[in-house]
């Protein structure tokens, strides 16, 4: 074990999955253990040429994706994770370079990789494979979503050796998890007056983003604004000049709610586009632009703000999901409850990688 890994193991990292790129193949080549070359389908001989040539061949492949994961604060490589797609079902895998084990890096991973695999493909289910002995890939993909297929445990060829084999799967993307018509709501165009946003279930690239909204949670309970000028509301609202994505969901939910956010993480944004013939404020992406969606774990530590240019908050509710999402269906509010509901799951999630 790294002196990096000895000093840092139990520490949630954040992670950024990007495209390979050629001055990556070295890491690759050179960060692969005894322990990766066990329990994968790596080659050992592998190449930094062979590699750099495969890289090459997955940008042109429809039913193949691949991601570098980097640590989200230092830009390091962390990590590898790839899919590919046969009809229905996609099948993906993953391997941590050693001083990054141990630190929730693979769950996380996953989870955003089989978010991409949703956006990218149509699928109804995602796959893995796990050697019976690899019990932290094994714990890693349940933290991530995926479940234990029984039934389909065998013993199969891999880079000619009999593995005893561990199936799992879990639905294709965080939208699976869903009820029908939540589903359904968040498949499909959303139209408010001069704007029409589609879903996303990533954040969005910063310099798109123009305004932020966040479910807020105290405990078990979320919270939802009522405004005067739209009812029963998410929070959030529009970025300010020069701000920053965190900057403005701490500023927004200060506002809005009197919160101080304790811990948050961005999941998903709408991608909008503008019918109005000037951006809504000067500074900002016009005509289409990306909101970022969330979710924060918050306290409640003041009374919500009021000033020129800033909503009308009349009430704060506190409630458990299933009522915030019944609220917000009464009051013709789906995309709302969907947000709330997938919001919950996505904490939930988070949950259950921390130490």
């Amino acid at each position: 074990m790294s002196l990096l890994n000895t000093a840092r193991e139990g520490i949630p990292m954040e992670i950024v999955l990007r495209a390979w790129t050629h001055a990556d193949a070295d890491w690759y080549v050179s960060a692969r253990d005894a322990e990766i070359l066990r329990f994968t389908t790596e080659r050992a001989a592998l190449t930094v040429e062979e590699l750099r040539r495969a890289m090459d061949e997955l940008r042109g492949n429809e039913d193949a994706i691949g991601f570098a994961v980097a640590d989200a604060a230092t830009g390091a490589l962390v990590a590898n994770v790839a899919a590919t797609r046969r009809d229905a079902v996609a099948e993906v895998s993953y391997w941590v370079a050693p001083a990054a084990r141990r630190r929730g890096v693979a769950s996380r991973a996953l989870r955003e990789l089989c978010d991409r695999v949703a956006e990218a493909w149509t699928v109804d289910e995602i796959r893995l494979f796990a050697h019976a002995d690899n019990l932290g890939s094994q714990r890693a993909a349940e933290r991530a979503g995926f479940h234990h297929l029984a039934g389909r445990d065998e013993t199969r060829e891999v880079a000619g050796e009999q593995w005893p084999v561990r199936w799992y799967a879990r639905p294709a993307g965080a939208l699976a998890a869903l009820p029908a018509d939540l589903r359904a709501v968040l498949a499909g165009p959303v139209v408010w007056e001069t704007m029409t946003a589609r879903f996303r279930p990533r954040p969005p690239r910063p310099e798109l983003v123009g305004n932020v909204h966040m479910v807020p949670f105290v405990g078990a309970n979320c919270v939802l604004i009522h405004t005067v000028e739209s009812g029963w509301e998410m929070p959030g609202g529009t970025l300010d000049v020069g701000e920053s994505v965190p900057d403005a969901l701490h500023r927004e939910l200060r506002e809005e709610v009197g919160a101080e956010v304790v811990r948050h993480e961005l999941f998903a944004s709408w991608e909008c586009l503008s019918s109005r013939e000037t951006p809504y404020r000067s500074h900002l992406p016009h005509p289409r632009f990306a909101t970022a969606l969330g979710w924060a774990d918050v306290r409640l530590v003041d009374a919500p703000s009021v000033g020129e240019g800033m909503e009308t908050v009349t009430e704060i509710a506190l409630l458990p999901v299933e009522r915030a999402v019944e609220r917000f269906i009464d009051h013709g509010r789906p995309e709302f409850a969907a947000l709330y509901q997938l919001a919950a799951l996505r904490r939930a999630a988070a949950a259950s990688v921390l130490p």
